[in-house]
């Protein structure tokens, strides 16, 4: 072997140039796949496509009917796309179905602890992953949406027709308004101490008496040597990898959260609430808990 092939095989590993490749070709492949979708809010499948989604969706997952459009800020999609690189009929498969799946397993647990169903808050609810679905399980109810990216909530309004509610980051701000669900995936697992304690209290004191706030969050179990034993917060999140008009940048109000089962029992006690974690139920690596009046 030359001395040239031999620079080259050591660069290669001690450079990781074939790792910078691949993702170089990923991100050319994503922004190739994007460029479909260019100068539009609104993001959908083309006809000869949706008509080979329905038909899927129809035959493999039982819906009469599928809400196609995604809004070009919604991050959930853009990982989907990203993932399955030019792919775009995977990209919204795996998207719908994610989102399907996950509002079928709410329903499941709704179902499971008997709760009201008059009105459904998809909290921190994106720009409708899982909301979309929620009339298919929740026919007679009254679907809201609540977010602090305004986008998110005029998008789902005027697809969907869901009611919105509109808050800041801070707790506070949450009207004065109470739903018989509330479902909060993947809110507390980005919110620091402060937030995460104050969204915590409110989200119970807006619950009816039969209802219940089913939510996820990131056992603090995954981490090796936390320094503090309940709860651990760290400055990333999926909004710092793409770069969306609307991405959360304050490292201060959203990033990646963990906590264990003692810190929540003893919230949940705090706020005059039982709490109940699922061990059959969890939306990827997060695990679920529900809280209920006693």
């Amino acid at each position: 072997m030359s001395i040239l092939s031999k620079l080259k095989i050591y660069a290669r590993k001690k450079l990781n140039i074939d790792g910078d490749v691949e993702h170089l070709q990923k991100q050319i492949h994503f922004l190739s796949a994007l460029v479909n979708f260019s100068g539009k809010d609104r993001m959908e499948p083309n006809p000869t496509l949706k008509d080979k989604l329905m038909s899927y969706f129809q035959k493999e997952r039982g819906l009469e009917e599928l809400y196609f459009p995604v809004h070009k800020n919604d991050i959930m999609f853009l990982y989907h796309l990203y993932h399955h690189e030019s792919d775009t009929e995977e990209a919204f498969k795996s998207y719908y179905n994610v989102g399907l799946n996950i509002a079928g397993s709410c329903a499941g647990l709704i179902q499971k602890h008997q709760a009201d169903t008059s009105s459904v808050l998809d909290f921190g609810s994106g720009y409708g992953r899982v909301s979309r679905f929620l009339p298919f399980y929740f026919p007679d109810a009254k679907i809201h949406v609540s977010e602090i990216k305004p986008d998110a909530l005029l998008f789902q309004k005027d697809e969907f027709g869901f009611g919105i509610v509109t808050h800041s980051h801070l707790a506070e701000s949450f009207p004065e308004k109470s739903f018989d669900v509330i479902i909060a995936g993947s809110v507390f697992t980005h919110l620091p101490q402060d937030l995460f304690e104050n969204w915590f209290r409110v989200l119970c004191r807006s619950i009816s008496p039969k209802g219940m706030v089913m939510f996820s969050y990131n056992n603090i179990e995954r981490i090796a040597k936390p320094h503090n034993p309940d709860i651990h917060y760290t400055s990333q999140s999926e909004d710092s990898f793409f770069r969306v008009s609307d991405r959360l940048a304050d490292d201060n109000t959203y990033g990646l959260t963990f906590v264990s089962q003692n810190y929540l029992s003893q919230l949940a006690s705090k706020n005059g609430l039982e709490i109940f974690f699922e061990t059959e139920v969890q939306l990827a690596k997060q695990k679920i808990a529900v809280l209920k009046h006693s």
